[in-house]
């Protein structure tokens, strides 16, 4: 960096209002919202799921029902055939029975997959509607602590805005490159600009060597990074 005592003292300002936000319970409360999103998506998902799976369940009970109703409307018109007698012929009354017993077979098929998709769609009800309240309360919550956080950043957004004001006013003064880089290395690590105190990089807390050290008060080392972390450094 060209000139590390600018971004220095924009990472002091912006160390200053996260300091605020922390004493004030601000980024407490960001933290407890974006936990309530995450929850809220996940169950939401898993809500999703189920509805599908049982959306899926209730086709198939639908059309076994429907295939139960056919099946006893076929049996009665054969049993009005066979009862009536209306059919006489030993071969023909032998192919009835038969089939008769074939469609009662298929009935209880039927039966026992309706009995069977009736306890899983129960099931995927209750939890559907276990997960609806779930979201509605997570909801709840999440508005209340909306309100809280709205209420707080109101209550601070004077202090705020004024260090705001002082971080804009040194960056346009500062090297473009410089506060660039200082955000893109804000993202993985922090801080960026570590200071040394008693021979120890502020930032990876880590003993610089006593050459290294010698080096910067004698004017040697003139590029100042950690020799550890690589963090740029600013000596006041």
């Amino acid at each position: 960096m060209k000139d590390v005592k600018k971004i220095w003292e924009i990472q002091q300002l912006e160390e200053k209002i996260a300091q605020i936000e922390q004493d004030t319970g601000i980024d407490q409360l960001r933290i407890q919202m974006n936990e309530n999103r995450k929850g809220y998506a996940t169950l939401n998902e898993k809500m999703q799921s189920i509805l599908a799976d049982y959306r899926e369940k209730k086709d198939v009970y639908e059309k076994a029902k429907d295939q139960i109703q056919k099946i006893e409307e076929k049996l009665l018109s054969e049993e009005e055939l066979l009862y009536e007698g209306n059919v006489t012929k030993v071969k023909a009354i032998y192919t009835l029975e038969k089939d008769m017993e074939d469609q009662k077979m298929q009935r209880e098929h039927y039966i026992a997959e309706c009995k069977k998709l009736t306890h899983y769609l129960t099931s995927d009800k209750n939890n559907l509607v276990k997960l609806k309240e779930k979201l509605h309360e997570i909801k709840s919550k999440s508005d209340l602590l909306a309100k809280e956080l709205a209420k707080k950043e109101q209550e601070e957004a004077g202090r705020i805005d004024e260090i705001y004001a002082q971080i804009k006013k040194i960056e346009a003064g500062a090297d473009a490159d410089d506060v660039k880089e200082y955000r893109e290395k804000k993202k993985n690590i922090s801080p960026v600009v570590a200071s040394v105190e008693e021979g120890i990089c502020s930032g990876c807390k880590m003993q610089l060597s006593l050459v290294f050290c010698q080096d910067i008060k004698d004017g040697i080392e003139k590029e100042l990074r950690c020799e550890n972390c690589g963090r740029d450094l600013y000596l006041p």
